[in-house]
């Protein structure tokens, strides 16, 4: 500033600091009383941030802190399993150009998980009120040979997930065992498979798959490397509204091209009646429908397009326990119109 009168003139010179607005961290919740086991999306409402840290910590009844079972995430909009009932304390650190904001502790009460399980899946959702039952053991029979699958698994975040699948197959002598490892986030979402091969006690891997998810916690991405890491091709997932319920999914190559694609509607909750498969130009290539009993497939069938041919007829039976015990499929080979049959056993494990 310049002060000039008849005296003559003086100028005074200083700084003034422009700062960036401070961040404020707020967010809600629902549903607004959680169970453990079950997905809770937390909305962020934060304003003048660009990044974000929520710290999941559960509270001991006196009200200290039990570190060993706390997790985290980065995301903006994270959806949370609570691996186990009690109050939680959930603190969202907001930051941003102007700082950073840390929400006042919620200390959540989250309510014992519902009991049952979901027929050999994670079992988050039981509408059906099975026994909390996983998959062990497969053994599939076609043409003389057999095919087992075992399955083994672990606890990530509270929660029971797929550890390990190993397939055995062959038959005269020869076999060939195929191993699946999976890798899982803090939240207890599958994140990474890596599959190898073992041929006369030669293991190499074949194939890598990563995962994405949305802010809902859905699948969004699933992209397939080879042994090196080179991306190969990936799938995309879209969901009908806010929903699990797929609406599509889309295969690419690595150029991003689109190969196929499969449409689910008919739904009856969240169970589809109809899967149509399409080329990449959009020509319908086969229909397959679907009926359902206990929550899970009981009949699969799918029609060729173009002759009308059976592709797949799949029926499942239930055991006393209400879940698969026993699966028929039988396969039709359009280009040689040769027919086989598959009869598969289940056998579970319970908790």
């Amino acid at each position: 500033m310049v002060a000039s009168g008849e005296g003559g003139s003086d100028e005074i010179t200083q700084s003034i600091e422009v700062k960036e607005p401070a961040p404020i961290a707020s967010f809600t919740f629902s549903p607004d009383n959680p169970k453990a086991g079950e997905e809770v999306t937390f909305t962020n409402t934060s304003t003048n941030a660009a990044s974000y840290l929520w710290t999941f910590t559960p509270q001991a009844a006196n009200g200290a802190r039990i570190s060993a079972e706390s997790f985290s995430s980065t995301l903006e909009n994270p959806v949370v399993v609570f691996p186990s009932e009690g109050n939680w304390s959930v603190v969202l650190q907001a930051i941003g150009p102007g700082g950073s904001s840390e929400s006042s502790p919620l200390v959540l009460a989250v309510a014992p998980a519902t009991i049952g399980g979901g027929g050999g899946d994670t079992g988050e959702d039981n509408p059906c009120n099975l026994p909390n039952c996983f998959v062990s053991q497969t053994v599939s029979t076609v043409s003389g040979s057999s095919v087992t699958t075992n399955y083994t698994y672990r606890i990530v975040s509270g929660k029971k997930v797929l550890d390990k699948l190993e397939i055995v197959s062959g038959g005269g002598g020869f076999s060939i065992t195929t191993t699946t490892v999976y890798e899982y986030n803090a939240q207890a979402q599958e994140i990474r498979s890596t599959t190898s091969s073992t041929i006369f006690g030669n293991t190499t891997i074949s194939v890598i798959i990563e995962s994405e998810y949305d802010n809902l916690g859905r699948l969004s991405r699933e992209n397939t490397r080879n042994a090196s890491g080179a991306l190969e091709s990936y799938e995309v997932y879209s969901y009908l509204g806010s929903s699990k319920n797929i609406d599509r999914i889309e295969s690419f190559n690595a150029a991003g091209v689109l190969q196929d694609y499969s449409i689910y509607d008919q739904y009856n909750g969240s169970e589809y009646g109809r899967v149509r498969s399409f080329s990449g130009a959009g020509v319908l290539e086969s229909t397959a429908t679907y009926t359902w009993e206990n929550c899970q497939p009981k009949t699969i069938v799918a029609v060729d397009a173009a002759s009308g041919t059976t592709l797949l007829n799949q029926v499942n039976e239930f055991g006393a326990n209400r879940l698969i015990s026993r699966s028929t499929s039988t396969v039709r080979d359009t280009s040689g119109g040769i027919e086989t049959t598959a009869v598969t056993t289940y056998s579970y494990q319970c908790d």
